[in-house]
């Protein structure tokens, strides 16, 4: 047994190495133990578990991960003790369960660095890590918890200047709009992630701008109608990248506001992500609601007014249901109407040009009308006969 506090170092390190060596989990989870029982002075502890933590990725991943929480484990209450490196040993083992696609299982880990009681961590490494969190979380679609998190850096972000990192936040943040289906900001933050030139960081590649365009375009299909969509599809349209998306038949009808037949619609929802496709409260997908309230906007430019049976049919709906879906969307301000539900009539707000339009019909008709009955009455000065004949014949000319 060694009698100085050098001789036990010196035993513990050689221990270490040899467990280190051969790679034995079982001796190395066992010097762990020795090291953060409280029975060793720090200044011996803390460099020889900070060498371990150091050599933990050269490990076999079992043995890694075994070592890793057997550590964190056996540390418990002295994390202040031991703090630098149960934050280094938390990102190694975070790394391994990310390379198993255990999502949850690392963002879980990163969660146990001390961020609100350590005063060492700087604001860049607070900054990073809590994005990556956030980003670990979505990969498994627990927006909730993703969105805690990246509410919590979003103070951090104007102390940092790491654009990637802000990158990775921009990106997070547009995901949890498309997953809480807010999908008209989602698709304004896809679209500003598109424009980033490529190289602006190591991420930003052309394929990576290009997939942002296309989830731009399918979170503005998504979106609800109305005028808000109208302008983000009209700023899509206008991108002339997006004529090489799958997505541009879509885009295209929707913005020329044309009524979407369903072979259009099934083929665009093949390129829709999962949480896309979810079913709502009411048994349809949200694609669905999308195309029907799409398909009743895009009747507003055709007719004046329409009977709720007529547009159901046009909508692919029950009577009922576009009833429901035009009484939502005029009440929210999305379209323009009145409807009657005496008679079970739509009638559309075409607006003020439209109107003036109708005026100047009606007064062009009644200018017809006026010049048909002048000519009748100067027949009948010129020919009064006639005006007998008109009298007894119910009111016609003879023929």
């Amino acid at each position: 047994m060694a009698t100085s506090p050098r001789e036990r170092t010196a035993q513990l390190e050689a221990a270490l190495d040899a467990a280190l060596a051969a790679s034995d989990a079982a001796a190395l989870q066992q010097v762990a133990t020795t090291l953060v029982d409280g029975a060793l002075a720090l200044s011996t502890s803390v460099p020889l578990l900070s060498k371990l933590v150091q050599a933990v990725p050269t490990l076999p991943e079992p043995v890694a991960i075994a070592v890793s929480e057997h550590i964190l484990s056996a540390v418990g209450a002295r994390v202040p003790s031991f703090e630098a490196e149960v934050t280094s040993l938390r990102e190694k083992l975070a790394t391994l369960y990310e390379s198993q696609e255990e999502w949850t299982q690392a963002a879980q880990t990163l969660r146990g660095i001390p961020f609100d009681g350590s005063h060492t961590l700087s604001h860049a490494f607070r900054l990073r890590v809590q994005v990556k969190i956030a980003r670990l979380y979505l990969e498994d679609d627990k927006t909730v918890e993703a969105e805690m998190f990246l509410n919590r850096a979003a103070p951090l972000l104007h102390e940092a200047d790491d654009q990637a990192v802000a990158l990775q936040y921009r990106v997070a943040f547009a995901r949890i709009l498309d997953a809480k289906r807010r999908f008209s900001e989602a698709a304004m933050q896809y679209y500003s992630l598109s424009q980033l030139p490529p190289g602006t960081t190591a991420e930003v590649t052309a394929d990576q701008t290009t997939e942002a365009l296309g989830f731009a375009v399918r979170c503005a299909v998504l979106a609800p109608a109305g005028p808000q969509r109208s302008r983000i599809l009209s700023m899509l349209w206008k991108d002339e990248r997006t004529r090489e998306l799958d997505s541009w038949a879509m885009l295209e009808a929707m913005h020329c506001q044309r009524l979407l037949p369903p072979s259009l619609v099934a083929a665009f929802s093949e390129t829709l992500a999962p949480h896309q496709c979810a079913t709502l409260a009411g048994g349809e997908t949200v694609l669905a609601r999308a195309v029907v309230e799409h398909n009743l906007a895009a009747a507003a430019a055709l007719y004046v007014n329409i009977g709720f049976a007529e547009l159901g049919e046009l909508l692919g709906v029950s009577a009922g249901r576009a009833e429901e879906t035009a009484a939502k969307m005029i009440q929210e301000g999305r379209m323009k109407g009145v409807m009657d539900q005496v008679d079970g009539v739509l009638e559309f707000d075409t607006g003020a040009v439209a109107k003036e339009e109708v005026l100047q019909w009606d007064a062009q008709i009644a200018g017809v009308c006026a010049e048909l009955d002048a000519c009748c009455e100067a027949i009948l000065t010129r020919h009064p006969e006639l005006a007998e004949a008109v009298s007894a014949g119910g009111g016609g000319l003879p023929a």
